[in-house]
């Protein structure tokens, strides 16, 4: 089954926006400077994500 044509028409139905604001430090982050995990979760590293994420 080619699921082909369903797959190239959702990566185009989500454009990554090009830049963002983390929620912990409000420091203006864009897609190219920051790895895409974090991009997409509003962090600008990993310490901003440890803070805000705290372990149980």
């Amino acid at each position: 089954m080619d699921l082909s044509k369903y797959t190239k028409k959702s990566g185009k139905a989500y454009p990554m926006p090009s830049s963002r604001v983390c929620i912990v430090c409000q420091r203006s982050i864009s897609k190219d400077e920051t790895p895409r995990h974090l991009f997409y979760s509003s962090f600008c590293s990993e310490d901003c994500k440890d803070k805000y994420v705290r372990p149980l």
